[in-house]
């Protein structure tokens, strides 16, 4: 749970003040390091020292019930579709730094350098299906939007699905981006269940995630420090005609392996063969009562543990929005969609009492113009949690009929 030697220290400092003891080698009951050392010594057959990764609050906030919630429903999802119909697709970048290495320098140098140009980093596509691998590269820059994940999704996802005969499976994240109408349209007309992954836990669901984009990464860095010594010495950044022959080179790099570890991931996913536990494996076993009184722990230590990894929910931070709320592990349906537009951040909606569906902006006598602003039709645009009244559509204006100064009087008499 993220206890260190101190925090070691601590809790053997809690456990005597509870009890009663006092030790006259402690310092006010609490141990030295050495302490902490030797403790760590006698119980080396249980407790070890391990490097550990930094994940976010929100991540460690996945649950055993939420994986289970997820693999009930991935599991009527999955019934009856062969492993080489299901296929995990993901979004990383290719760095143009190659990254930091040991040089060989005087001794006694405190800041060694070593000249190589470096700049931001370019975004890749990958879609993976257990057997064989499909990479679309995408763009030299940018962010990953509906749009383009809608063109990917026709262009190369539905191409190669296309080649399958009956359902298909389609899991990713559960990005804003990933989901709409025409998403959602062209996978039941080409007989593909798109799935999602819970929320904030790619790490341990996501198949690229877990055993792909390392090596990926790691033998990008070799392609592109072997450019950056010859050709690009002198490139700022890597071209984009350049781009696709460095792209083409990391593809047969990895090509080896590849197949291998699309499959490990796959497996270590839980996704084939459908197995939960290697998730369950994954995530910090909450201490129950018989252990707790086992090792002499009281309900407060246990609390404390579960609020470092899961926090308090009525402390919850409010998140943007950007994921998106839809049951993980089921097909999503157009109902799902059903309330949510292109940009998932701004709603539209009516004034109850509004009688048309549009603001008129025809030429009529100004009998609109002499009404209240109570009784006009009001339109409603809801956007950063903040709600707009009367955001009037802007209309085009014909410059060759000399009635643009009409339209713009119109619209400005909505806001008087």
């Amino acid at each position: 749970m993220g206890i260190d030697l101190y925090g070691l220290r601590l809790i053997i400092k809690g456990y005597l003040d509870r009890q009663g003891k006092t030790i006259s080698e402690f310092k006010d009951n609490l141990p030295g390091r050495e302490f902490a050392i030797g403790f760590m010594t006698r119980h080396k057959e249980n407790l070890a020292v391990r490097f550990c990764q930094n994940i976010k609050r929100v991540r460690a906030r996945v649950s055993p019930s939420i994986i289970n919630d997820y693999f009930n429903n991935l599991e009527e999802t999955l019934r009856g579709v062969p492993p080489t119909h299901i296929v995990n697709f993901d979004e990383t970048n290719l760095s143009i730094d190659p990254g930091r290495c040991k040089i060989i320098t005087k001794r006694g140098c405190k800041y060694p350098e070593r000249v190589i140009n470096q700049t931001k980093s370019a975004p890749c596509l990958s879609c993976l299906p257990p057997q064989q691998m499909v990479i679309c590269c995408h763009a030299m820059c940018g962010w990953f939007d509906s749009r383009t994940f809608t063109d990917w999704l026709q262009t190369v996802a539905i191409p190669y699905l296309e080649k399958l005969d009956g359902i298909k499976v389609l899991i990713g994240d559960n990005l804003s981006s990933h989901l709409s109408v025409e998403v959602v349209s062209l996978c039941k007309e080409n007989n593909i269940r798109f799935v999602f992954l819970p929320g904030n836990s790619t790490h341990l669901t996501q198949p690229l995630d877990i055993a792909f984009f390392r090596p990926l990464k790691a033998a990008w860095r070799k392609v592109l420090l072997e450019w950056k010594r010859g050709p690009g010495m002198k490139e700022p950044s890597v071209p984009k005609s350049v781009f696709p022959r460095l792209f083409a080179r990391l593809i047969n790099e990895i090509d080896e392996n590849s197949s291998k570890n699309i499959q490990a991931g796959f497996c270590k996913a839980g996704i084939v063969p459908l197995n939960r536990n290697k998730v369950l494996d994954m995530i910090p076993k909450e201490p129950n009562e018989p252990q707790a009184v086992e090792l002499n722990l009281d309900n407060s230590f246990c609390e404390l543990l579960r609020e470092m990894r899961y926090g308090e929910p009525q402390q919850q931070r409010k998140t943007s929005g950007k994921k998106i709320p839809v049951e993980a592990g089921k097909s999503v349906y157009y109902e799902d969609t059903s309330e949510s537009n292109e940009d998932p951040h701004i709603s539209l909606s009516k004034d109850e009492n509004s009688s048309s569906d549009l603001l008129d902006f025809s030429d009529k006598p100004n009998e609109e113009s002499s009404k209240t602003n109570d009784d006009r039709k009001k339109i409603y645009v809801q956007k950063h949690r903040r709600k707009f009244v009367n955001v009037a559509p802007v209309q085009p204006c014909d410059i060759q009929k000399n009635n643009w100064l009409v339209s713009i009087q119109k619209q400005k008499s909505l806001f008087q």
